[in-house]
């Protein structure tokens, strides 16, 4: 059996949205602001799969945004920047 991250339609960090909320920005920048919302997209969208270096870039992420008690922050959410100060 074919290692799934070895095929070509594998996703990677350059990949753009072409739906949802995060239309038209690469997969790299939403890891950025909001891995988890892709850690959901892999794991309820069909056919969203990384490739292994997009995945290790994502599972880092999380865990960074874990260890620094981020969590589950959205910093593309206007919202976000206007509850600040």
């Amino acid at each position: 059996m074919e290692d799934l991250k070895s095929q070509p339609n594998c996703l990677n960090l350059d990949y753009v949205y072409k739906f949802g909320k995060y239309k038209g920005i690469s997969l790299r920048d939403v890891i950025g602001f909001n891995c988890q919302y892709v850690n959901w997209c892999v794991n309820n969208v069909d056919g969203f799969v990384l490739t292994s270096h997009a995945e290790m870039f994502l599972f880092d992420m999380i865990d960074l945004n874990e260890d620094k008690g981020m969590g589950d922050v959205d910093f593309y959410d206007e919202s976000f920047w206007e509850m600040q100060y």
